[in-house]
């Protein structure tokens, strides 16, 4: 494992190794490497969870998801990826039952103090895997997306509620900045799902999109709403599809909502 951490260059001389696990909620690969420096130990680890495939996956997300968190150690200060969903990526090359190699780079910040922060890029690995892998099954790992006011959004924790009797609910949060108006969530409720096609939104409307953003609150059910939730797939593991919609807010200016997709994996 190798990378350039605020400039300066890192190469793992004790072995980096990548340990494989899984349960019936998520599957992980642990790649870590570490090296001295005079005394002090550094070590740079990526926790990557639910992945099945070569391909890119964000970093700044949860063990709901497709991608994973990072974080760098030096002595006994720790920097780690925020959940912001945008926090960086790992893009893995190579995925056999013995070996995994990628490359990866993310902007970490110290939990404590977020003042602090630490680049690491030009990030490469190319190691062993200890442990017997797991199958992802294809109820593990969700993404959630979309474009919030003109604002990429990416769901870093996502949550399903209710799956039963064709009727959903599931939601994206992601940490932006501080406070509340630092959390971006997205929640989806629809109705009446007995196979792919397109659930309107809007007042008087069973299905609904609500957003919270910037310490505001929009949802479809308010008059002046409209948009679609677009199911492209469905089954008992996995519902996916695409949303957009004009939300009103109960005060102020409406918000756009473009560009969505998700992706939920429905659990055991």
């Amino acid at each position: 494992m190798s990378a350039t951490v605020n400039g300066q260059a890192f190469t793992a001389t004790q072995s980096a190794t990548a340990a494989a696990s899984s349960s019936a909620a998520i599957s992980v690969y642990t790649v870590s490497g570490t090296r001295l420096n005079g005394t002090t130990a550094e070590n740079i680890t990526l926790s990557l969870y639910n992945i099945a495939a070569t391909g890119t996956y964000p970093l700044g997300v949860n063990s709901t998801n497709f991608g994973g968190i990072a974080t760098y150690l030096n002595g006994s200060s720790s920097w780690t990826t925020p959940l912001s969903g945008t926090a960086g990526t790992v893009i893995v090359t190579s995925l056999t039952a013995t070996r995994i190699a990628g490359t990866f780079s993310f902007n970490a910040a110290d939990v404590l103090n977020p003042a602090s922060t630490r680049s690491v890029t030009n990030g490469a690995f190319d190691v062993g895997i200890t442990g017997t892998p797991g199958t992802v099954q294809p109820y593990q790992g969700s993404s959630m997306k979309a474009t919030l006011g003109g604002s990429a959004w990416i769901g870093a924790t996502i949550v399903v509620v209710s799956k039963t009797g064709g009727s959903y609910a599931f939601g994206g949060s992601t940490i932006t900045g501080t406070g509340a108006a630092g959390i971006a969530n997205v929640n989806v409720i629809l109705t009446g799902v007995s196979g792919p096609g397109t659930y309107a939104l809007g007042p008087g409307q069973g299905n609904q999109l609500s957003v919270t953003a910037g310490g505001s609150g929009y949802n479809s059910s308010l008059s002046g709403s409209s948009g679609s939730v677009v199911v492209t797939s469905v089954d008992a593991n996995r519902l996916k599809g695409t949303l957009s919609a004009t939300l009103a807010a109960a005060g102020g200016a409406a918000l756009a909502v473009s560009g969505g997709t998700f992706d939920i994996g429905l659990g055991k």
